[in-house]
């Protein structure tokens, strides 16, 4: 081995071990949402970058994919920009005249229709003002998003070998396996907070805060605060409307049920690949023993039944099903592979039976309804009722939105009832809001191009190897469907988790097949 080798080795090792400590570590960490973990985070994203550049510059070779999907993030980052910068008053009247009022007169309008003829010339015209409505949260928005565009740049490049692709895979099953073994203590003992005992605002230096719990995605209620005999005050406090927190992220539910969209697909996808025959004559009792898998497929399928049972839970009737869908798109194309029709049928079925299980055991009177309802407030009209919000959102400001990461903001000025949500219950409508019809766009784009791909990246994966391909996909699919229906890009661990995965995706589309190729 000469020295140009030797340094690849340890650089695709220290990348590796990079990779771990950037996703699986934000999940640990609380779901990043905590000061001390995103100086870390960027630190860890811009070593990243770094070093990934710096392989490339050893091979000798600067790999450009064909795919738009890096630059139509790009653009996005490029829409929070123009959203912060302030323009002259005409054309800020022109892109978002409510924007502009609010600058003007420092209040919020009423959420009338901008197109009313008999509507009054705008108080103070004259000041320049952004579109944003909040834009310190649009600034961290861009820092996050440019955090998210580094690692989905850099996964794309770096799976380019089939034990690359699984150590992706690995971290997002690790981060969902020690989630599921914490809310499965939590659910049999009762026990509520981060890893079954830290409340937030506990004292320690590392323990997440009030202010945390408030920016975390959830709902926060306004509270009086009068002195001891006072009648009233004019002093009221947002305080947040605690939910049970599960595992190691700050969200509840939703941010167990966000991992799980991930993870599901993807450990069904691994089970069966490790059942995929390689020769005619290899027998299942082969597969297991002599390659020595046998210890892993024990432990995917009891990932598959802990986390899918506790995904029946927390998910309720309804929402489980793009979970079942996710999994039937994983699971059954299989069956048409000589050697898996059986097993692709047998682990699909067990699948979404332990989906099942768990929405049957979620109905028992000895789940608190605080556990498993995902809005924690326990009813499919307050879902409805916040769409309603985010379309008359939608509507107010339709051209460049309300500002990348100022939905919570605005949510308040158009709610109808007491409690404030940080977040809308569908990150598309919510990318929709904050992003407009320029967001729209580029939305619209990302899907229309990976829609045209699919057929024939397909095509280009062996047989043997679609297992590991309709993986892909069904937790693309999953997690798409579950971001249409509730939060889920709003947490820092989520985000970072789908860029990771979002970046063998990528990789595929763009017709790179040597993901699916162990490296000789």
């Amino acid at each position: 081995m000469n020295g140009r080798q030797r340094y690849l080795g340890l650089l695709d090792n220290l990348l590796a071990l990079i990779l771990i400590a950037m996703v699986l570590g934000t999940t640990l960490a609380f779901g990043g949402r905590v000061p001390w973990a995103k100086p870390l985070i960027g630190s860890l994203a811009a070593l990243w970058v770094l070093g990934l550049s710096g392989r490339m510059m050893l091979v000798g070779t600067w790999q450009i994919l064909k795919s738009p999907l890096t630059g139509l993030g790009m653009l996005a980052v490029l829409l929070a920009i123009v959203q912060i910068v302030p323009l002259p008053a005409s054309i800020a009247a022109r892109i978002s005249p409510k924007a502009a009022e609010v600058y003007s007169t420092g209040i919020l309008p009423t959420p009338a229709s901008i197109d009313d003829p008999q509507r009054e010339p705008i108080a103070g015209a004259s000041t320049r003002s952004p579109s944003s409505i909040d834009r310190s949260a649009t600034l961290r928005w861009t820092f996050g998003a440019t955090l998210c565009i580094g690692v989905f740049w850099g996964v794309s490049h770096y799976t380019d070998r089939q034990s690359r692709l699984y150590l992706v895979w690995g971290i997002l099953l690790a981060a969902l396996g020690i989630n599921s073994v914490l809310a499965v203590i939590q659910l049999t003992t009762g026990a509520n907070g981060l890893y079954g005992f830290i409340q937030p605002g506990g004292g320690h230096l590392w323990d997440p805060t009030q202010a945390d719990l408030l920016n975390a995605p959830g709902a926060s209620v306004l509270r009086a605060i009068a002195s001891p005999g006072e009648i009233g005050s004019s002093w009221a406090l947002p305080r947040p409307d605690r939910v049970f927190l599960i595992g190691t992220t700050l969200g509840g539910s939703g941010a167990f049920l966000g991992l799980a969209a991930l993870g599901l697909p993807l450990s069904l996808a691994l089970s069966l690949q490790i059942l995929a025959p390689r020769g005619s004559r290899e027998t299942l009792s082969s597969r297991l023993s002599v390659r020595g898998h046998g210890g892993l497929f024990v432990v995917l399928l009891a990932l598959l039944l802990v986390a899918g049972i506790l995904t029946g839970v927390f998910a309720g009737r309804w929402l489980v099903i793009p979970f079942a869908a996710s999994l039937a798109i994983a699971g059954l194309p299989a069956m048409g592979t000589r050697g898996l029709r059986w097993s692709g049928l047998v682990l699909t079925t067990f699948a979404v039976a332990s989906l099942c299980l768990g929405v049957a055991i979620g109905r028992s009177s000895w789940i608190e309804p605080g556990m498993k309802t995902l809005t924690e407030s326990g009813s499919f009209s307050d879902l409805q009722a916040s769409w309603g919000v985010t379309a008359r959102v939608i509507r107010d400001y339709p051209l460049t939105g309300v500002g990348l990461g100022g939905f919570s903001a605005i949510e308040p000025f158009y709610k109808r009832q007491d409690a404030s949500w940080s977040t809308s219950s569908s990150s598309v409508l919510q990318w929709c809001a904050e992003s407009g019809v320029a967001g729209m766009g580029l939305l619209l784009i990302a899907i229309c191009w990976g829609l045209w791909r699919l057929p024939g990246s397909i095509q280009r994966v062996g047989r043997a190897d679609r297992s590991l391909a309709f993986g892909m996909l069904g937790a693309a699919v999953g997690f798409g469907v579950l971001s249409t229906l509730q939060w889920t890009m709003e947490l820092p661990s989520l985000a970072l988790s789908a860029s990771a995965l979002g970046g063998t995706y990528n990789r595929w589309l763009a017709g790179g097949t040597d993901l699916f190729v162990e490296h000789s």
